[in-house]
């Protein structure tokens, strides 16, 4: 039997709430005893709140919950990644529980959510999340419960030491690091010793780096950070793109280059 469910636990929501900011809080502004202490007290709160929901909802079915966006222009959108949870379930036969929840890609909701279903005893096991800047936070956290997180997303190289932060931690997709090590070995087998790397870069920082940056900073990082780079927006009129390949082509060129169009 799956049972699926989509609306996230609001009783303990501001509990949460006031927990994720007291956390915060004293880690910013002290690191002293005093705020250690303050900090294990917190943590301490969510753990016994979750103890009594577990408690009270015994006996109960494992939990899963599936963390993405609900947002049809992103590779692993909801509604793309729940019926392949789904269907995996029901070939196998499980006896769980499905929870799911559209994170926004946002790393206030994103976090926040996840806290909701822990300290109420609804989740065991995270699928997701898809997005970087809410999978950084949740994993932290879910290494610190002692819970299993598996994504498709997390391959920027930040992800790749197996830490404390990151023990628990699987990518079905590998690493952009790898990228990286391809990248040197085609330059060494054609004996390569100049490049330039272009990125899709939003201009607006509040969005945050794309998925072309962080799989570039792989390669910049395989080259001894030493290599020409610049970024462009992919939505920029093309008369800046034209003035950005003629400054990089100074720097990087190559007869098989299409640059006809300068």
């Amino acid at each position: 039997m799956t049972a699926l469910r989509r609306s996230s636990p609001h009783g303990p929501a501001l509990t949460a709430m006031v927990l994720l900011a007291a956390a915060a809080f004293v880690t910013a502004v002290s690191r002293d005893t005093t705020s250690s202490t303050t900090l294990d007290l917190v943590i301490g709160r969510a753990e016994r709140i979750r103890a009594e929901s577990l408690r009270r909802a015994s006996p109960r079915l494992p939990q899963f919950l599936v963390l993405a966006p609900d947002d049809d222009g992103q590779p692993y959108a909801l509604k793309k990644v729940l019926p392949a949870v789904l269907v995996a379930v029901a070939k196998t036969k499980l006896n769980v529980v499905v929870h799911y929840y559209d994170t926004k890609c946002s790393s206030t909701n994103g976090p926040l959510s996840v806290f909701d279903y822990y300290i109420s005893g609804q989740v065991d096991v995270f699928f997701g999340p898809s997005c970087p800047y809410v999978l950084a936070p949740v994993i932290r956290y879910a290494s610190e419960w002692g819970l299993p997180l598996l994504t498709a997303a997390g391959q920027n190289e930040h992800f790749d030491t197996k830490s404390i932060y990151y023990r628990l931690l699987t990518r079905m997709n590998g690493s952009f690091s790898s990228l990286g090590q391809v990248f040197v070995e085609v330059m060494r087998q054609f004996d390569w010793t100049v490049v330039a790397l272009l990125f899709h870069q939003y201009r607006d920082n509040s969005k945050g780096h794309t998925d072309c940056y962080f799989s570039l900073s792989s390669v910049f990082t395989a080259l001894g950070k030493n290599a020409t780079h610049h970024s462009f927006d992919e939505n920029e009129d093309f008369h800046e793109i034209r003035s950005m390949l003629r400054k990089i082509s100074q720097k990087a060129r190559s007869k098989f280059a299409p640059f006809s169009i300068l």
